[in-house]
């Protein structure tokens, strides 16, 4: 035990070196050409870099440093070097302006190996493949005719768990709501993407919630060989075999379905990975929300009266006739956006603000602080 302890404070003896030796050589080379022009920046730490400013809630922790720094600064993540958006107008420069600069996406170690090395759309780099799947996507999937034809498909689905929700209040049976969503939104996903329900009875919905949730956390924990060099190659947080199991068991259900290529079992995979749980959890929180302010829900049960009436169920042609309904879930997704950072990475040089912005640089846009800056138009 004590040779082990002291390889181990001579091995990190060593990699506290080699970082500070990179990191002062690394500002000697920019300093001619990028002293005073970078985002400002807290102190940082050998090796990990700012990674212990993030904790506990990674998005919340950004919005106090943003309190602090500015709605644009930096961070080394790490060896990784990021930017932090944190106002919509620092986010619209990003995303907008300089929309071409950062399209491509970084792919977390757990997301390269789900998708089969990127193969699926989401995580794609910006290219020829990218534009033909998002075209793909538009004219079979999401375009306005196709969503037409679905609608009966949809309001089936939403009407046999609407049934179900009945059935248990009038057994008096606790329902588990968020299990309900997922099964929901898993259904119409399958039946627009496939043409059949996937989630029929409740052990096969329990399947599928759990492959969708532990494929949520799997991409979505902090995983340490993501950010520093020398843990590239090594299994420090135990995901690999997580990560194993989680793809063995997605390829028997896809292969129940007869989808052998790689690149469109990814693509399934980023369908239902990202549309049943998103779409799930915003519509839990928009009712949790609800029930904690029953006088938004009271204004909200009286539009939908005088709007629809007590005699059917609303209908998604009746939305435009609802301005207060749609206020409500605007309110939510801003309160509680599905993804409270987006993620990208610059391709190039780019100048935001004055600010120069070096090629391969991550860009964190804080969504969640966004939705709570006093200057965006708040919902009535």
């Amino acid at each position: 035990m004590a040779t082990f302890q002291s390889y181990a404070g001579l091995i990190s003896l060593l990699c506290i070196t080699i970082t500070i030796i990179k990191t002062l050589l690394g500002k000697s080379k920019r300093r001619g050409s990028l002293q005073g022009r970078l985002p400002p920046a807290p102190l940082a730490l050998p090796i990990i870099g700012h990674l212990h400013l993030l904790a506990p809630i990674p998005h919340q922790a950004l919005h106090k440093l943003a309190g602090r720094h500015g709605p644009l600064f930096r961070l080394s993540l790490g060896s990784v070097p990021c930017v932090v958006a944190s106002s919509p107008e620092t986010a619209r420069e990003f995303l907008k302006t300089h929309d071409s600069v950062f399209s491509d996406r970084p792919v977390p170690a757990a997301v390269d190996y789900l998708t089969y090395g990127s193969a699926d759309f989401f995580f794609a780099p910006y290219g020829p493949y990218w534009k033909f799947m998002k075209k793909l996507c538009v004219s079979e999937l999401l375009g306005g005719r196709i969503l037409d034809r679905m609608l009966p498909l949809r309001r089936d689905e939403i009407g046999r768990s609407l049934q179900r929700t009945r059935n248990r209040a009038e057994a008096g049976e606790p329902m588990d709501v968020g299990g309900e969503l997922i099964r929901v939104a898993n259904n119409v996903i399958s039946v627009m993407a496939m043409g059949e329900r996937c989630s029929g009875g409740a052990d096969e919905a329990d399947w599928v919630r759990k492959l969708v949730a532990e494929t949520a956390e799997l991409t979505g924990k902090f995983n340490l060989s993501d950010y520093v060099w020398f843990c590239k190659r090594l299994d420090l947080q135990g995901f690999g075999k997580r990560l194993e199991d989680l793809r063995e068991r997605k390829e028997d259900q896809d292969s129940e379905i007869k989808l052998t290529r790689e690149n469109i079992k990814a693509f399934i995979w980023d369908i239902f990975a990202a549309g049943t749980e998103s779409s799930a959890i915003t519509t839990e929180w928009a009712m949790a929300e609800l029930i904690n302010h029953p006088e938004i829900l009271n204004r909200a049960r009286k539009e939908i009266d005088s709007v629809v009436g007590k005699s059917r169920l609303v209908q998604e042609s009746d939305i435009p006739d609802l301005p207060y309904l749609q206020a409500i879930v605007k309110e939510t997704m801003m309160l509680h956006p599905a993804a409270p950072l987006i993620m990208r990475e610059s391709s190039r040089d780019c100048e935001i603000q004055g600010y120069k912005i070096p090629a391969r640089t991550r860009l964190f846009v804080n969504v969640w602080a966004i939705g709570r800056d006093p200057n965006l138009d708040q919902p009535n």
